[in-house]
């Protein structure tokens, strides 16, 4: 009696160690933080994205420790379609909002993840949005994209051509003089777009001004900065496009007055500071600009220091001193 006592006690004791060691495997933990989706037995990717109209997102998903791999999909907005066993496209709504994918596995639909999608609608915008350029002259346009994964635009212009690097448009004037424009597309939905005005004018005497743009404490040219030139009135008459080395030498009416660092050209690396000749400006406020010498027709002022930016790696910099 006693034997089989202990036979029982021992056998329902594996039996409760079995079920313990064994369960737990059907809700699994919650993850993708920071506003993406969860995962409850089912893993997705991506869990997470920003989408604009129409746009199109391919889904995958697993579903641990299950033999049938098969998901059934569903959204909160928009459409989704099964690819494949595991697989989806999602196709984005034609309205802003956040939305859910849930994908439930075939073999138990206690089991899911999701993928949460914001959709936003496309937006361009383009700086400057007018200027006045001479015959032959050239000036940059800067474009960005908001609502879109896709940042990537295309230029195209009347009255002159233009050349295009990254979102930068340089835009050559022609010989006639009028009133032209120079648009920017997005590359994402070609229907978003936004165009500035161009007037070809004989501006009068020009001159030549050069000089470099490069990170505080060193000799390392930063490209890709757009120069701003402007009149007494505070009219935008030029704009240059730093190179590879950081140079950058453009023809400006004798008129331009001072010059300044457009805020979006500097790279997120860099403080949205610059200083030049031991004085600091911010690009932020466009009236916080560099004053220049009066310029001379047929003159070449090459800048006698380079304009610096610190970099966003060191300590920040003390507060701007040249701001009237």
């Amino acid at each position: 009696m006693r034997n089989g006592f202990w036979i029982r006690l021992v056998a329902v004791v594996i039996a409760i160690a079995i079920i313990f060691g064994c369960g737990g495997g059907g809700g699994g933990g919650t993850s993708g933080g920071g506003g993406g989706g969860t995962d409850n037995g089912v893993s997705l990717t991506p869990k997470s994205a920003a989408l604009s109209f129409g746009q199109v997102l391919s889904l995958t998903g697993v579903v641990p420790g299950q033999a049938n791999q098969v998901i059934r999909w569903s959204a909160t907005g928009g459409s989704i379609a099964a690819t494949g066993a595991s697989s989806a496209q999602y196709t984005a709504p034609g309205v802003a909002g956040t939305f859910v994918i849930t994908g439930r596995a075939d073999a138990n639909q206690n089991l899911f993840g999701t993928c949460v999608v914001t959709v936003s609608q496309v937006g361009v915008s383009i700086d400057p949005v007018s200027t006045t350029v001479a015959p032959g002259g050239s000036v940059s346009f800067t474009a960005t994209v908001t609502g879109a994964t896709n940042q990537n635009v295309n230029f195209t212009a009347t009255g002159g051509t233009i050349t295009k690097v990254g979102n930068i448009g340089t835009y050559t004037a022609g010989t006639t003089a009028g009133n032209f424009s120079v648009t920017a597309s997005s590359v994402a939905d070609p229907a978003k777009r936004a165009t500035a005005s161009v007037t070809i004018a004989n501006t009068g005497a020009n001159a030549t001004v050069t000089g470099r743009v490069v990170q505080d404490g060193t000799q390392s040219g930063i490209a890709g900065i757009v120069v701003a030139f402007y009149n007494s009135t505070g009219s935008e008459v030029a704009r240059v496009t730093t190179g590879a080395d950081g140079r950058f030498s453009r023809l400006v009416p004798t008129s331009a007055r001072r010059f300044h660092l457009i805020p979006t050209s500097i790279p997120n690396a860099y403080y949205k500071q610059y200083s030049y000749a031991g004085t600091r400006y911010t690009p932020l406020v466009s009236s916080c600009s560099v004053p220049l010498p009066t310029l001379n027709a047929g003159q070449t002022y090459a800048m006698p220091v380079s304009v610096m930016i610190p970099s966003a790696a060191e300590p920040p910099p003390p507060p701007p001193n040249g701001c009237s």
